[in-house]
């Protein structure tokens, strides 16, 4: 379904361009890398592993794309799509990274970016990688308060992610960074002009400048496993995640994890959970027309019945009466 597509600096109607958690029942200052992914589906879990940027990026001078691709939200996204409401920049280091996009008219489209190259995703944009090539991809995650750097090896022949190297670092909200993503975002000249490659590679450098430096020393480590959970969270969402498997995965016990999140979030594990999933399904009502069923599904819950009772206990409204509202507003 073709949509209206968004004018560069203006605000699309019922367009939230708030990241999860910021106003969220919590004490700290959530944001995303707390990372708001859509996937629409349930995708393959990534072996992960965690290094300093030199480990995981080249050297930034040998960053500088040959072309930047842009991505679009002119289309509704499709299944296994990625959407999330901060911007990424992506830098192909090897083979092929096919991927689903949609183009200025809506029309989706199949395209190959090849090493070299780059893909924009602007804030609220979506993406469907393909994973039917052998590639390596660098994926930079720009919130407001969190820069994510993720290195990510896929095989064709095994069928799996090989390997996938993560790092994070603590953005300002003003940072620099910030408006040279908005300037690159704005200057859609081409894909391969000069001057569009080089914004992309000066904030490629940046990013890996920041994230080579040393953490805040009053970085505790309960706060940052905190934060770590809070990304796998928002990240997995639509999966049937769990109190002892989300414990199981980060190697501590449930009940530990239990008391993190009540020392550093002021809020249970379930209760944040049902929060992420309920802000993401306000977004899906709010922007796309997806049947009820399709919405609680892609938010995470699996019984339509049961989100439409907890979605009014919670908002005071049914999901068709707020989609009705915001179409007001």
């Amino acid at each position: 379904m073709r949509r209206p597509r968004p004018v560069p600096g203006r605000r699309m109607p019922n367009q939230d361009d708030r990241d999860i958690g910021e106003r969220g029942p919590f004490s700290y200052n959530a944001d995303p890398d707390r990372r708001d992914y859509t996937r629409t589906a349930p995708v393959m879990d990534m072996p992960a592993f965690s290094g300093p940027a030199m480990a995981i990026a080249p050297d930034p001078d040998a960053l500088c794309p040959e072309r930047v691709i842009y991505a679009a939200d002119t289309a509704d996204p499709p299944l296994y799509s990625f959407q999330v409401n901060f911007p990424r920049l992506e830098f192909v280091l090897s083979g092929c990274y096919r991927n689903g996009l949609c183009d200025r008219h809506g029309d989706v489209i199949d395209r190959d970016i090849d090493a070299g190259q780059s893909l924009l995703i602007p804030s609220n944009c979506w993406n469907r990688p393909l994973w039917d090539r052998d590639v390596t991809v660098l994926s930079f995650l720009f919130g407001r308060r969190q820069l994510g750097l993720s290195r990510t090896s896929w095989s064709v022949e095994a069928q799996a992610f090989v390997s996938v190297g993560k790092q994070s670092h603590p953005l300002s909200a003003n940072s620099p960074v910030h408006s040279m993503i908005q300037a690159l975002t704005l200057c859609q000249d081409g894909e391969d002009v000069l001057h569009v490659r080089l914004q992309a590679q000066a904030i490629i450098a940046y990013a890996v400048d920041l994230l080579r430096r040393p953490l805040p020393p009053d970085a505790s480590w309960p706060q940052r496993l905190f934060e770590n959970i809070c990304i796998y969270l928002q990240e997995n969402f639509h999966k049937p995640v769990s109190r002892e498997s989300v414990a199981d995965r980060f190697n501590i016990s449930a009940n530990y994890l239990s008391r993190i999140f009540q020392q550093q979030g002021d809020i249970g594990f379930a209760e944040y959970l049902i929060f992420v999933r309920l802000e993401r399904a306000k977004f899906l009502l709010r922007r796309y027309p997806f049947p009820l069923e399709e919405v609680a599904h892609r938010s995470g819950f699996r019984d339509v019945k049961y989100f439409c009772r907890l979605f009014k206990s919670r908002f005071g409204q049914t999901p068709t009466e707020y989609r009705r509202d915001s179409a007001w507003t």
